[in-house]
């Protein structure tokens, strides 16, 4: 049965993301992360990861939806904020949910948010990454390498970071998901995105 004050925090999130300021980081972004989200989670339990009483239906939801809160307030105009953005964003998740959803839930769903884009620790946690950080950590790197979010963002102005991120760290980015994306769905999905973005260089 679904959890009436859990759903309205989850329509919160995509009323939040409707509002985006920021071009990659939208209502469509995280409406794809949703999507690529069940699939990792699907492909993680056919591939014999322990998931009982550890995630639901509404814990990844709600995590993809709060994930890029702070980008979404934000824009572009983030500065050195976009290093400690998934901090950002599970302050405002916390703000904005704690009214409607349990304290220990809470507590899973803002750690995944909070920790989403901490590359060094999913080097280091491996297989003990918890698993919604997993799924929405997954998720989010598939959309990240989808070339039409990419021409999207071409018509947004970057941050310094983000011009930085793209031009030296993007090569790094892509061997360090070969070392944590563990879902055979994410392996396959971002292997043929990349493919996609390739052959439109």
């Amino acid at each position: 049965m679904k959890n009436p004050s859990e759903q309205k925090a989850i329509e919160k999130g995509k009323d939040w993301m409707k509002r985006s300021k920021n071009i990659t980081h939208d209502f469509k972004h995280v409406e794809n992360v949703s999507e690529h989200a069940f699939k990792v989670f699907e492909s993680l339990k056919e591939q014999g990861w322990k998931v009982e009483d550890e995630v639901d239906e509404n814990l990844i939801l709600l995590s993809v939806w709060w994930h890029d809160s702070f980008k979404a307030l934000k824009g572009d105009k983030r500065g050195v904020d976009e290093l400690v953005e998934g901090l950002k964003s599970s302050k405002i998740a916390k703000e904005e949910l704690e009214d409607f959803v349990e304290k220990e839930r809470l507590e899973k769903i803002l750690y995944a948010i909070k920790m989403h884009n901490n590359i060094p620790y999913f080097i280091l946690a491996g297989k003990r990454m918890p698993l919604l950080l997993r799924i929405l950590v997954e998720a989010d790197a598939v959309d990240g390498r989808d070339p039409e979010r990419k021409r999207r963002g071409t018509k947004q102005k970057r941050s310094f970071f983000h011009r930085v991120g793209e031009s030296i760290l993007d090569p790094v980015f892509t061997i360090l998901r070969r070392v944590y994306i563990r879902s055979e769905y994410a392996k396959m999905k971002i292997k043929e995105l990349e493919k996609q973005r390739n052959d439109k260089a």
